[in-house]
Parts: structure tokens; C-alpha cells; sequence
């Protein structure tokens, strides 16, 4: 990492301690990745309406058992989301998008039908009237699907709902680009920033934790992509933030076809950065998080009311102890636990390290530490999307490590907020856990922490889960 780009960094974390309420712009991203998921979901509930009203209306329970019924709904649904995934159904790009999100609703409901034709027992009376009733049900969840699109379009247009790009390059190119993406189908596309890559403080400034949370996507010229140090710049700078990056091949329109996973708004574009833990495997570890920290509040729902009884009981002031920390793309949130010292000791900053056999924690608080009975109430933050179960530890925002600020103290220390900090982690389950006092602590435990996010997958989550559960959340050590 250059110099420059370590000070811009310091700086702008710097900037954050001082007023770590999260900016609207992130919200607005964040409910631009809801609205989509919200639109296939109610695409999907269509598709299995139909299937569930064509066997209600055909099929007799004594001729298929419930589960393969559900089956059939679960399979049209899913085929209609696959489906309309494929063929790039988006509600903030209108043109033919309505169409093809009937076409493919259609083939669903007609696949449902189809499988019908083959799985129904008896003598085949019944084909005729399921192909009839399939096609007219089709057209009709076809008909819902093109509104739904449109209607969604219109209300995304509304909320400006579109992703950010910020582009990088020389000014001409940025004109010429401008224009294109002004001129793009819908409302898929905004301008969040546009920057000559000779003025090193413009890119800072875009660059910046709180400005680069309206982009989605980065496009650099091909002449800035040809410079390594610039390149490197500016991946530096967005190490902790979950944008695209692409090089733009400025060729004209008609020799780029309009729509593909290489084009953006008409553009040619060869990715060289992808989000971290996105995609079809990041919404299945989104999914895994909703469901297992749901059913675990459940479960712990009696150890935290009586901990939290005691906690009453054995010092007065509130059960609950917030503290802000860094969240994803170096985003400031509230997180929460169970208080283990007395109101007058904690410390909401994070700037008073806990020490072994810290005096400030209570007898009760000594044993709710070691046991991570503590931790439980992060559940809440991850359902809400500020954490996940198995990530890198979130860290306070002034923590230090000797009389330096730790993202200070350790180089590449912003690329651990690429993804969302978790209930336990890779680092937790290998050793490095409790007090960081030596900068060769600190340097460990972010060594472990990228090293996660560099091989995530579902399998590794899992692996740190089971072992978690097995005992990786006991410390008896932690005071």
C-alpha cells in the first residue's frame, strides 16, 4: 500500500470516530438489495399461487400426497426466480423487462403443468383439463408478473433506486461515458461520482468511507487500468467496500450487444474486483444467518432472561451494554452484550483496553465472559444485518495497540470490514482471542481474519460453526 493511500485512510477512519452514526446513503444501498430480493420473492409467491390453485382445482388428495403437491409449488417458484434471473429481469431497467418476466412466469407454470401430465396416476382422463388449466393460470400469473415488473420499476424510479457508479479516468473518457450511462435502459444506473485519475485529492475525496457507500460499482478506463501504481491506489482504497470493479472498453454501441454480465448500461466491462461474499453463495449465507440466529434466540431465550436477572440484581443500571464498533465497509454500528461491569466502568469508546482480571468486571460478569453467555444479544444484530454468525471480530472504533489506533498500527487492517463482522470467527477458533497487547497480536489476528475472507466459502462457515458449538465459544482464560 503507497503512503499516500495509509494517510487518506488513517484520516478518514479518523474522521469516523468522531461521529459514527451511519450515513443514509448505505441505507439506501442496502434497501436497493432488499427491494430486488422483495420482488423475487413476490414473483415466486405468484408462481406458487398458481401451481397450488391447479391442483386444488384438478387433483384429488386421495391421487398425490401433500408433499409431492408442496414440491410441485417449491419447484415453479423456484424455476420462475431462476429464470427471470437468467434472463436479467431487473425492475429498475423497464425496457422488454415486463415481457421477459412474463415469459419466463409462463414456462414456470407450464413446467408445473407439464410435470402434472407425467406424475399424475390413473388413466389420463384428467391430461386434457390440467393442460387447459395450466395455460390459462400461466397466462394470467404471466399478466401478474408483467405488472409486478412495472409497478416495481415505477417505484424504484420514485426512491432513485438505482446502483451507484463511480468512474475513473481521464476526463474525456469520463464525458463520453457520462452520456452513456445517462442514456441507459431505466433507471438501473447513477452517476455517484466522476474523477480524473491525475487528481490524487478528487479520488481521495470519492474515495472516502462515507462517499464511496453510494457506489456499487467502480468503472476505470483502460489507460488507468495500464497503470499499475494507480491501480493499486485505488484498490487500496476500496478494500474495505463492497463495490464491483471494472475496466470499460470504450468501443461504440453497436458493437456491444445490450445486455450480458460483461455490460453495464450499453458499456463492455471485464470485472477485476467482485464483492465479497456475494452472489447466489453470499444471499445463502444471509439466509443461514436469518434462520440460525432465529432458532438460537429461541433456544437461549431462558439463559439471557435469567442472566439478565442477575445482572439486575447483582449492580443496578441497564442489561444491556452498546458499544459502537466497525461494521462492513468500515461502517460504524451498535453493538450489543450482556453488561459484565458496572455502569461507571464500561467504556462505550473501546479506548480502555480490557486487561486479565480486569477489576472493572464484575464477579457475575467474570463468569458470563468465559462462557460467551455475554455475546448472545449480537443474535439481534446479526438478524438485522449488521453482523453474521462467522466473521472477523468487530473491533471498537478506538481501539489501540500501544498508543496507536489499531487500523493504524497494522497495515491492510481496513480490508477485514470487506465482509460483515460475525459472532465468532476463524481467528477466535485459532488462538487469537481476549487481550491484544502487542502489536504481533494484532498483527495475527488480522493475518487470520483475511485469510478467512480470501478462502470463505459455505463449507469453512460451517466448519466454524460446528466447532463453535462444540466448545469454540468457551474461554476460560477471558476476564
Amino acid at each position: 500500500m503507497s503512503e499516500q493511500a495509509a494517510t487518506r485512510m488513517d484520516a478518514a477512519l479518523r474522521q469516523l470516530l468522531q461521529s459514527p452514526t451511519p450515513s443514509r446513503n448505505e441505507a439506501t444501498r442496502w434497501s436497493n438489495t432488499g427491494f430486488r430480493l422483495a420482488l423475487g420473492l413476490a414473483q415466486a409467491l405468484q408462481v406458487g399461487a398458481v401451481g397450488a390453485a391447479t391442483m386444488a382445482a384438478l387433483v384429488q388428495p386421495s391421487q398425490i400426497a401433500p408433499v409431492a403437491a408442496l414440491g410441485l409449488v417449491g419447484i415453479g417458484a423456484l424455476v420462475a426466480v431462476l429464470l427471470q434471473h437468467e434472463a436479467g429481469v431487473d425492475p429498475l431497467e423497464r425496457n422488454g423487462r415486463a415481457g421477459r418476466a412474463a415469459a419466463a412466469t409462463l414456462a414456470a407454470v407450464v413446467l408445473v403443468g407439464a410435470w402434472l401430465l407425467v406424475a399424475l396416476p390413473g388413466d389420463g382422463s384428467q391430461r386434457l383439463p390440467i393442460l387447459v388449466w395450466s395455460l390459462a393460470w400461466g397466462g394470467l400469473a404471466a399478466g401478474a408478473a408483467a405488472a409486478t415488473q412495472l409497478a416495481a420499476a415505477r417505484l424504484a424510479q420514485r426512491l432513485d433506486l438505482g446502483r451507484g457508479v463511480l468512474l475513473v479516468g481521464p476526463r474525456d473518457w469520463i464525458e463520453r461515458t457520462r452520456r452513456r450511462l445517462s442514456a441507459g435502459p431505466g433507471h438501473a444506473w447513477r452517476l455517484a461520482a466522476a474523477v480524473d485519475d491525475r487528481d490524487r485529492t478528487a479520488l481521495a475525496q470519492a474515495t472516502d468511507p462515507t462517499a464511496a457507500r453510494r457506489v456499487d460499482v467502480v468503472l476505470v478506463s483502460v489507460d488507468t487500468a495500464r497503470d499499475p501504481a494507480r491501480l493499486q491506489d485505488l484498490l487500496d482504497y476500496l478494500a474495505d467496500q463492497r463495490v464491483r470493479m471494472c475496466v470499460a472498453f470504450d468501443l461504440p454501441p453497436r458493437c456491444v450487444r445490450p445486455q450480458g454480465e460483461g455490460v453495464i448500461a450499453g458499456i463492455p466491462v471485464v470485472e477485476l474486483v467482485a464483492p465479497c461474499q456475494s452472489g447466489w453463495p453470499g444471499m445463502a449465507k444471509r439466509g443461514l444467518d436469518i434462520v440460525v440466529s432465529l432458532v438460537a434466540l429461541v433456544l437461549v431465550a431462558a439463559v439471557l432472561a435469567l442472566a439478565a436477572v442477575a445482572i439486575a440484581i447483582e449492580s443496578p443500571g441497564p442489561v444491556l451494554f452498546r458499544q459502537w464498533r466497525f461494521g462492513a465497509g468500515s461502517r460504524p454500528f451498535l453493538m450489543l452484550k450482556l453488561r459484565t461491569m458496572r455502569p461507571a466502568d464500561g467504556d462505550p469508546t473501546g479506548a480502555t483496553r480490557t486487561t486479565r482480571r480486569d477489576p472493572r468486571v464484575t464477579r457475575l460478569g467474570r463468569i458470563l465472559r468465559r462462557a460467551s453467555i455475554d455475546e448472545l444479544p449480537q443474535l439481534i444484530n446479526v438478524l438485522r444485518g449488521e453482523m453474521s454468525l462467522v466473521g472477523p471480530r468487530p473491533h471498537p472504533l478506538h481501539m489501540r495497540v500501544g498508543d496507536d489506533y489499531f487500523f493504524e498500527a497494522v497495515e491492510r487492517y481496513r480490508a477485514r470490514h470487506a465482509v460483515r463482522p460475525g459472532l465468532t470467527g476463524w481467528a477466535q477458533l485459532n488462538g487469537s482471542r481476549g487481550e491484544v497487547d502487542t502489536l504481533e497480536k494484532a498483527r495475527r489476528r488480522v493475518e487470520l481474519d483475511l485469510w478467512y475472507i480470501e478462502n470463505w466459502s459455505l463449507a469453512l462457515d460451517l466448519r466454524i460453526l460446528v466447532r463453535t458449538a462444540l466448545g469454540g465459544f468457551l474461554s476460560l482464560r477471558a476476564d
